[in-house]
């Protein structure tokens, strides 16, 4: 430490001397001599301080805010297991968190629960295609490209993807519904299977491809594309998975225009090439009481274990088949849903651009039944009041699927356990003629 004053040269009379507080490095006996020694001070002052903003901004770390205890929603917490939702500080999103305790081990050796990927592509369904633009991806990690509103057993769905070094991250988040407690374990228990879309004609199903790069731990690894869990309308976000994305595994975005796909209103029909995702929810049951909500958890844990020690069962075998029999069968030759990109906070122009067509002149609106017109939903009670009859009115069902706003809803109710089968009779019986 200097003994001198930088100004007048001299020891300061109280033996202690001031430093500049802007550059730290130059020392004065009082205000006056750091006043007086400004003039010739001030050039490298101004280049010292600027080096230090430097410096200091280089080496500080970034800041993660911390998660604290009015961040976490204890749903459950006994002797078996502890789960709870915790909200992400930065993204604002709902992470369930499981942790097994000293009875689990117990509980499932008594229960023997068993896995639920036998039961993948049996339950009453919802089937969609997201497409976009690769390009359109942002390169800022924490941003993404978001879907429209998938609506399905009282829950509005919605698929996001975002740039992860080079990867595709997809995630799968529910609309948080008003006044939504955070630890509610009331809600509707779906397992979510996921696939790529491929082929001139958009009608090639495959698995999504592993992850690669150096920094993922199962980097190369195919990962299993289903998952269970419960959706309770607080905003919670899933990781479906991350996929590294080739050019073998898009479709030409004009290949949607056809009568095997029911464009959401506002999805515009480029001549490019496009990643579609085909997303399938299933309903698996309600949800409404802390008992079956540790159920359904405890249940969905079940495949990671079941894949470890069998690991050929690691996708479930209707993914395998549903491979095979490509995305029009899967979808029992219906027109399936294509939703695009949600433009958020700015008001849909839909003109048509170079080599693009509009599909609709409407803000487009989730499909569930609490938002469907009045019209929609005359049209959607007279076709219910036909199949309760036994007589499904083919030509109300085909209006039905023609109209952007009803048909993810009407394709939900033909997919279901009490309606396929009767649709699946019928259609053998017409092509038999």
């Amino acid at each position: 430490m200097p003994t001198v004053c930088d100004a007048c040269l001299s020891e300061p009379s109280n033996g202690k001397l001031k430093r500049c507080s802007l550059c730290r490095s130059a020392w004065y006996c009082n205000a006056q001599c750091q006043k007086d020694h400004w003039a010739e001070h001030k050039v490298q002052c101004k280049k010292l301080t600027k080096a230090l903003k430097a410096k200091a901004a280089k080496a500080k770390p970034s800041k993660t805010p911390e998660i604290t205890q009015d961040k976490v929603s204890a749903i459950i917490d006994n002797e078996r297991v502890t789960i709870a939702r915790v909200t992400d500080p930065l993204d604002g999103f709902q992470y369930q968190v499981f942790m097994p305790k000293e009875a689990f081990g117990s509980y499932i050796t008594n229960k023997k629960p068993q896995c639920w990927c036998g039961d993948v592509g049996n339950q009453q369904s919802l089937l969609a295609v997201f497409a976009f633009d690769t390009k359109a991806l942002p390169k800022d990690p924490k941003k993404s490209l978001k879907s429209s509103y998938l609506s399905g057993f009282g829950v509005n769905f919605q698929l996001q993807v975002h740039n992860t070094l080079g990867n595709i991250t997809v995630n799968l988040v529910d609309e948080s519904g008003p006044n939504n407690p955070k630890n509610t374990p009331k809600g509707v228990n779906c397992i979510t299977t996921h696939f790529f879309v491929s082929g001139k004609s958009a009608d090639t199903l495959s698995l999504p491809p592993p992850s690669e790069h150096a920094d993922f731990k199962n980097s190369g690894v195919q990962e299993c594309n289903s998952s269970m869990g419960v959706w309770s309308s607080v905003g919670s976000n899933v990781n479906l998975g991350v996929h590294k994305i080739k050019d073998s595994l898009t479709i030409p975005g004009t290949s949607l225009d056809s009568a095997s796909f029911a464009l959401a209103p506002g999805f515009l029909v480029e001549n490019k090439p496009m990643v579609a995702i085909a997303v399938l929810i299933e309903k698996v049951s309600e949800v409404t009481t802390h008992e079956e909500f540790e159920t359904a958890v405890i249940a969905s844990q079940l495949h990671r274990f079941h894949s470890e020690s069998v690991p050929s069962a690691k996708i479930p075998p209707f993914c395998t088949s549903a491979i095979k029999q490509g995305l029009s069968k899967l979808n029992m030759g219906m027109p399936v849903s294509v939703v695009g990109v949600l433009e958020e906070d700015i008001p849909q122009k839909l003109t048509a651009g170079k080599g693009g067509k509009s599909n609709a002149s409407k803000e487009a609106k989730p499909g569930d039944l609490n938002n469907l017109s009045a019209e929609a939903r005359a049209d959607l009670d007279e076709i219910m009041d036909s199949f309760s009859k036994g007589k499904p009115d083919l030509a109300l069902i085909e209006r039905g699927l023609g109209n952007p706003e009803l048909c993810p809803v009407l394709q939900s109710v033909m997919s279901s356990p009490q309606v396929a089968p009767m649709m699946a009779r019928m259609m053998s019986e017409a092509a038999g003629k």
